[in-house]
């Protein structure tokens, strides 16, 4: 009796949804990130000012018990002056209240222009830093 208990606790615990909502730094970089939970799932933004991005906006939508994916797209600022818009997409699950794991777009742009040379995943991790 005791060990089914435990484990209908276990479960619980398992499955409980925790509120993204606050400022994230992505681990072993200097990139912070908003993240406020909608009606429909998650909006992501620039959470400070960033050397590289002039913009960052991404949707996230609801897939599973907290499991999110969706797109937007953000607008880097490249080594030569030019401003560039790209899409992305992302992937995340909320593993616990102070940890994000995940997927999103790396991209390489073309040395000219505003094309895209490469497109890649990249891991993600993120850090909560407050809410």
């Amino acid at each position: 009796m005791m060990k089914a208990l435990l484990l209908l606790l276990s479960l619980g615990f398992t499955q409980q949804t925790f509120n993204p909502s606050g400022l994230w730094e992505v681990v072993d970089k200097d990139t912070h990130y908003r993240l406020v939970r909608t009606d429909t799932g998650i909006h992501v933004s620039l959470g400070a000012d960033h050397a590289q991005f002039v913009e960052y906006e991404v949707d996230l939508s609801w897939t599973e018990l907290n499991s999110y994916e969706g797109s937007g797209y953000f607008v880097a600022l490249l080594g030569d002056g030019r401003e560039c818009r790209f899409d992305t997409e992302w992937r995340i699950v909320l593993a616990d209240p102070q940890r994000i794991l995940g997927v999103t777009s790396r991209i390489v742009p073309e040395q000219e222009g505003c094309g895209i040379a490469e497109r890649a995943e990249s891991a993600l991790q993120l850090n909560r830093i407050r809410r």
